[in-house]
């Protein structure tokens, strides 16, 4: 049962007491940098032509870390920081011999400007070496951002910053003007931050940065950052945005019942968002009537597998601050996610409403603090998760959730963890972590709880990396706010990977290795294995890349009288039994900063219920200026079982992206799926398209449409459709 609620206020108590009080601590680094102090802002234009750029803090020459680290660049690049009393400013000039040699390919907020010639920086205000922010800016205008967590290993990019930058193309190469509000950052109450930059030359394919030019380093590695010095900023105002906003929507459903049946209407809604800027250091969120209908369609996924897929949070809300709710496993393919935003305000794919929720996210020296309570149908839903840095690399912490968004009855979840990450061991990162979850929960008939428990490390050096990890899952292990990939399971994963750099004219490197992942039942008989090994791969210095693969494969499907578990697969109803076979299979793709690239694989080998498989993936993008983008996706899977003999599943997407400018554009996604076996198929048809005009950060209007199509044997029939238009205004206090 559920400890006695008078046992959790001591926590929380403490938590904050402690929060409030803690001191303030920073490191230091070779690299140091003070951004000039100036009362006359610059005009963010791209062109760094204000007589007040003559005055900035000059970087110096970055350093070389691909194709060859710690050379000389071949282009020159000038980076040049201000500071107001309450923004960040960065010039950056390009070199090139000929500015038609820079490479545009994107103009998109949020698009992936990797294709293209870009630049790249992080901050890391807390100085901790662990969170931070990364901000990148294309040459073509696009520019993108995310949040970091676990010195790199985690870098959410579905968040949105409030932030400005302007990019011009020259005769001798390009220029960017960037301006970050502190208001957009939780910075520590010190002046120091972390701070690293590099330069992306698309046409070959080089990097430069200014800390750190091993290539066994990524950007996102916070540890080996450099450092800015007397960052004293001050919150604009109160530091208290509110954002309300309006929206209305046509709705047309066509549901087959008694006859062909239809609905529609016309529907309003009004809410508003706000953001308090308490002090430098600590944010606050309230969200009131939210809505989410500008957010991004997930991508259609083909369950290859019988454990459920974990899909990526997306909502404005639940993504600021993230990284302060961080708990459980490093790596990038969890098996547990204890705390999971996904499960608030979506229910089996469906949306459920949100009256109201709020959130405070902060740190006071060594403690870090995250809090979050949601009201989602009578239920509030909440999360505690606070953590102390007992050094610069060990933390410890803990996590609380209480409430059940799918059902009325009490649950709570109660875990600590600790993480050790060392950028100092190798030339490059290593990591260890710990954490153990509690669940309880009364949904159950007579009440239930039951536990997890995960124990990994990883390490990364300039040819070489790795990681092993191992978790337990208790059979009534269900919190209530997370996700859990398979029940009454031992989970076992490790990977090795080998990269020799190669001085060649072609190939730039080669790369071998092999990941595994291993099922056990808690009484430690072996139920699910995967062991794919890179028998060969290679990356050439244009960017075209080659692997071939071999995967040893099984499975033993038992009768679903486990928590989480089911028996089907692409549709099928597998046949209780052990199954074991052998894939081997190749992929190619072209380089990405070409205007027209694809890629292609291809597998051929066994599958469950003595079958086989082919599956056979093929896809590309044509970019013909930075203003369109098209780009298509073929998946098909033929299989032959002995139960269902000869049946196939297939999966097609398309993509349009029209940018107007980079402020305003439309994207367009087109997917259709459907599983034939012996002539039942139900194909469907999914439409989404979005147009947004981004008149300022935080101040944008949207329009969106949804549409869907599902064929019953005599054609496609429409599902209905969507019509939204919202506007977002922000208003700064």
């Amino acid at each position: 049962m559920l400890p006695a609620p008078e046992m959790r206020t001591p926590l929380l108590l403490t938590a904050l007491f402690s929060f409030c009080l803690a001191p303030s601590t920073f490191g230091q680094s070779p690299w140091e940098a003070s951004p000039n102090l100036t009362d006359t802002p610059p005009t963010v234009d791209g062109i760094l032509r204000d007589p007040v750029w003559e005055g900035a803090t000059r970087l110096g020459s970055l350093s070389t870390v691909v194709p060859v680290e710690g050379k000389n660049p071949l282009r020159g690049t000038d980076v040049r920081l201000l500071r107001s009393a309450t923004t960040l400013f960065i010039g950056v000039l390009c070199t090139e011999e000929d500015g038609r040699h820079v490479a545009l390919r994107q103009m998109a907020r949020d698009g992936d400007v990797s294709q293209e010639d870009y630049i790249a920086f992080v901050l890391d205000p807390l100085n901790d070496g662990q969170s931070g922010f990364l901000f990148e800016v294309g040459a073509a205008g696009g520019k993108t951002d995310g949040l970091i967590s676990a010195n790199g290993r985690r870098v959410d990019r579905q968040w949105d910053g409030v932030w400005k930058s302007q990019t011009r193309i020259g005769t001798n190469g390009w220029s960017a003007e960037i301006a970050i509000p502190i208001s957009t950052l939780s910075a520590q109450t010190n002046t120091v931050w972390g701070f690293n930059i590099e330069r992306y030359r698309a046409g070959q394919r080089t990097i430069d940065r200014w800390a750190s030019s091993s290539r066994g380093v990524k950007l996102t590695n916070l540890s080996y950052a450099g450092k800015l010095t007397e960052m004293d900023f001050k919150v604009p105002g109160h530091g208290i945005s509110v954002r309300p906003f309006a929206k209305t929507s046509w709705r047309h459903d066509i549901v087959l019942g008694n006859g062909w049946q239809t609905d529609q209407g016309v529907t309003g809604q009004m809410g508003v968002d706000v953001d308090w800027q308490i002090d430098s250091s600590t944010k606050a969120g309230f969200t009131l009537n939210p809505d989410f209908s500008e957010t991004e369609v997930d991508y259609v996924r083909l369950d290859k597998t019988r454990f459920p897929d974990l899909y990526p949070e997306k909502r404005d809300f639940f993504l600021e601050s993230s990284s302060f709710f961080d708990f459980g496993p490093l790596h990038n393919n969890p098996d547990v996610v204890p705390f999971n935003t996904r499960s608030i305000g979506l229910l089996g794919g469906e949306e459920i409403s949100i009256a109201a929720g709020a959130r405070v996210a902060g740190r006071r020296g060594p403690l870090s603090l995250g809090a979050m309570a949601v009201s989602q149908d009578s239920e509030t839903l909440s999360v505690l998760r606070p953590t102390f840095d007992l050094s610069r690399d060990l933390r410890i912490g803990a996590l609380l959730t209480t409430g059940d968004p799918a059902n009325p009855e009490d649950a709570l979840s109660l875990g600590f963890d600790v993480r050790y990450l060392n950028s100092s061991l190798l030339d490059g990162t290593i990591g260890l972590n710990a954490w153990g979850v509690r669940a309880y929960d009364d949904s159950f008939a007579e009440g239930s709880s039951d536990h997890a428990w995960g124990l990994e490390g990883d390490f990364r050096t300039d040819h070489l990396s790795g990681s092993l990890s191992a978790t337990g899952v208790g059979i009534r292990f269900r919190p209530a706010l997370g996700y859990v990939r398979d029940n009454a399971a031992h989970i076992f994963r490790a990977s090795t990977f080998w990269e020799p750099h190669q001085s060649g004219k072609v190939v730039r490197h080669h790369q071998f290795g092999a990941s595994a992942v291993m099922h056990t039942s808690l009484s430690n008989e072996l139920q699910y294995y995967k062991l794919p090994i890179q028998v060969f791969g290679l990356e050439t210095h244009a960017g075209d890349v080659l692997s071939c693969e071999v995967s040893f494969e099984g499975d033993t499907i038992q009768s679903e009288d486990i928590v989480n578990q089911t028996n089907r697969v692409l549709g099928l109803e597998l046949p209780v039994g052990e199954y074991d076979w052998v894939s081997v299979g190749a992929t190619a793709s072209t380089s990405a900063a070409r205007p027209l690239s694809g890629f292609a694989s291809v597998s051929v080998g066994g599958w469950y219920d003595d079958g086989d498989l082919i599956f056979v993936r093929t896809g590309g993008e044509w970019r013909p200026s930075p203003s369109l983008r098209i780009g298509g996706e073929i998946q098909r899977y033929f299989l032959d079982t002995s139960s269902a003999g000869d049946f196939t599943a297939n999966l097609e997407r398309g993509t349009l992206d029209w940018f107007l400018s980079p402020s305003q554009y439309l994207q367009t996604v087109v997917q259709a799926w459907n599983v034939d076996q012996g002539g039942n198929a139900v194909p469907q048809i999914g439409l989404q398209s979005r147009y947004r005009w981004i008149i300022e950060d935080q101040r944008e209007v949207f329009v969106s449409l949804e549409s869907g199509m599902t064929d019953y044997g005599w054609g496609y029939r429409r599902q209905g459709e969507d019509l939204t238009a919202k506007v977002v205004w922000s208003f700064q206090f």
